[in-house]
């Protein structure tokens, strides 16, 4: 892989944050104060915060940036610690959901007419409708409309971007030797964890990673410690948006890590304790676009189904 690809896939790295934060924030305004007002409000029902909380975090695109504001409604003490844990643990489920947008970038509709409904001419329409939004329109609304359209449309780009500069990687003897060492789930685990605190983006994170798994050199046995580790390095934002604040304020950011690392701990130890009995077939399995984005949202899905119900163990743990 040359200095050249490496470029690339720093630039698609970029344009991927940066859409990302451009749609997400341009989806905060369309919305207006709104998304503020339900998350004050979900203070009584624990099922309807699991909910918003994770619907939520599929608007805005960042769990790290729902549970970064439940903290400060925490901090502010418009809300109790037991009453933010539902939504935290809603936000660590719907930051799965942009992985199926990623999916996106991978559909070929092939040739002829079909060539319409490809991923890029769906996203050059995009930001040509968004562009016309932002520039052309008076109306507040279409011009917040037009930046989420750019947001998207600059999210496919940096993902086409750092497919393409990864794509010499699946000759490449060193790059496989390396990738199989993720398949050592301590090792995974650590390098998710670590890749995840540098980005700060869970999202961009598992983005990276479907990328790689168009080269066809990811497995199953490589995916899933990279995906645990990921979990955890997302915590990194939001304990460091608790510095400075309130005792609660701390607490509720470390009910975000603890979650993700009991998480980790429990289906680590159930999985390849079940795999060194059964010894899954699946393990070996060549992983796809798609099958990571699923990968991802079950493995986030089971961990929040079984922490539901442990909300008051949740709160103990961070005291």
């Amino acid at each position: 892989m040359s200095i050249s690809n490496i470029l690339e896939l720093l630039t698609g790295v970029a344009l991927f944050l940066f859409g990302m934060t451009l749609m997400g924030e341009g989806l905060k305004q369309v919305a207006g104060n709104k998304l503020e007002l339900i998350l004050y409000k979900l203070t009584g029902k624990p099922v309807k915060g699991l909910l918003f909380g994770a619907g939520v975090t599929t608007v805005i695109q960042s769990s790290s940036a729902t549970s970064v504001m439940v903290v400060g409604f925490v901090n502010s003490g418009i809300m109790k610690v037991r009453q933010a844990i539902p939504i935290v643990l809603g936000a660590i489920f719907g930051t799965s959901i942009t992985g199926w947008i990623i999916c996106l970038s991978g559909i070929d509709a092939g040739s002829g007419w079909l060539i319409l409904f490809s991923s890029g001419t769906f996203t050059c329409f995009t930001a040509l409708i968004g562009i016309c939004f932002r520039m052309f329109s008076k109306n507040r609304f279409k011009n917040h409309l037009g930046n989420v359209l750019l947001g998207f449309a600059v999210l496919m780009s940096g993902m086409s971007v750092m497919s393409g500069a990864v794509a010499p990687l699946q000759e490449n003897e060193v790059f496989t030797g390396i990738i199989t060492e993720f398949s050592n789930p301590l090792f995974g685990i650590l390098v998710g964890t670590f890749f995840t605190s540098v980005l700060q983006s869970a999202s961009a994170a598992v983005g990276i990673l479907q990328a790689l798994a168009m080269t066809g050199t990811v497995r199953f046995d490589m995916a899933l410690p990279l995906i645990m580790g990921i979990a955890i390095g997302a915590g990194v934002p939001v304990l460091l948006s608790a510095v400075g604040a309130t005792t609660n304020g701390k607490r509720t950011a470390l009910v975000y890590l603890t979650s993700n690392m009991i998480g980790v701990i429990c289906s680590a130890t159930v999985f390849y304790g079940l795999n060194a009995v059964l010894k899954f077939d699946f393990i070996n399995q060549t992983m796809t676009m798609t099958t990571i984005a699923a990968l991802n949202s079950i493995y986030r899905f089971l961990v929040v189904a079984a922490l539901f119900p442990l909300s008051r163990q949740l709160e103990s743990v961070s005291n």
